[in-house]
Order: structure tokens, then C-alpha cells, then sequence
């Protein structure tokens, strides 16, 4: 079980911007790899259902070559005059 993908957005509504320049304002948070569970696994294993690092094919998920699929978070703004 992984969460591959979050993202969240907020829209400011119109009654807080009438007093800004912006025509509209939101603001996107986003992250990528940020939790998975492999059950019957030992914890501190690098176990990711993406990778094929063993090469061979039934030894997909494991990846003994390689390190773990890195977290990623950004933070976008989107605004209109």
C-alpha cells in the first residue's frame, strides 16, 4: 500500500482579494512518495513496488543497486491581475 501523490489546493475567495490586486489567488501544496506499507517485510528493508533493481523479474520491488525512492514536496502559487 503506497500514497504515491498528495496535493492539496486553496482558493482565496473573491471577498478577501477585492481589496488586492490579484484577480485570483490559489496556492497548490504537493508531495510525492510520502508513505508506503509492505506488509510481511522487515522494516528496514528497501522495498519499493516501482523499482526493478535485482534484475530479474521475480524480484521486482526490491531494489538492492539503488537507494530509496526520495520524498518530494513542492509548494505552488498561481495568481491572476
Amino acid at each position: 500500500v503506497r500514497l504515491q501523490e498528495l496535493s492539496l489546493s486553496y482558493s482565496f475567495p473573491q471577498k478577501f482579494l477585492d481589496k488586492t490586486p490579484f484577480g485570483a489567488l490559489s496556492l497548490t501544496a504537493t508531495g510525492f512518495n510520502l508513505w508506503y506499507d509492505a506488509y510481511n517485510t522487515p522494516d528496514a528493508a528497501n522495498f519499493d513496488p516501482n523499482v526493478a533493481g535485482v534484475g530479474v523479474g521475480n524480484g521486482r520491488g526490491w531494489d538492492f543497486l539503488n537507494g530509496p525512492s526520495s520524498k518530494r514536496y513542492g509548494i505552488s502559487i498561481k495568481a491572476s491581475f
